[in-house]
C-alpha cells in the first residue's frame, strides 16, 4: 500500500454520500455511497440569536461504507431547530 507525506491524498478524496433522518430525539446517519465519510460535524443550524443549543451525544464521526449510526439529540432552553450535517467529502445536508 502506497504512504504519503503528509494528508495531501486527502485533497482529492472523491464525495461520500450520506443520508440523514431526524425521528424525535434520534439522528439516524446512513452512508449510502463512496468511500469513507470523513470527519462528519453536526451543528446546530438554528440562527445565532435564537435562544438554547443543540445536545448531541457524539460528535466529529468517521462513517465506513455501509455503516449506520443513531445520535441522541436534544434541544435545551429553546424550541428544535435544524441540524447542519457535513464533513471532509460529505456535502453540507440540512435536516429538521
Amino acid at each position: 500500500m502506497p504512504v504519503a507525506a503528509d494528508l495531501a491524498p486527502l485533497l482529492d478524496l472523491p464525495p461520500a454520500r450520506l443520508e440523514v433522518e431526524l425521528d424525535g430525539g434520534v439522528l439516524r446517519l446512513r452512508h449510502a455511497g463512496g468511500p469513507a465519510a470523513l470527519g462528519v460535524v453536526l451543528e446546530d443550524a438554528r440562527p445565532y440569536e435564537r435562544p438554547g443549543w443543540l445536545v448531541l451525544d457524539d460528535n466529529v464521526l468517521d462513517l465506513l461504507p455501509g455503516e449506520t449510526r443513531e445520535l441522541a439529540v436534544s434541544w435545551r432552553f429553546g424550541e428544535p431547530g435544524a441540524i447542519l450535517v457535513e464533513g471532509w467529502n460529505v456535502e453540507a445536508l440540512r435536516v429538521g
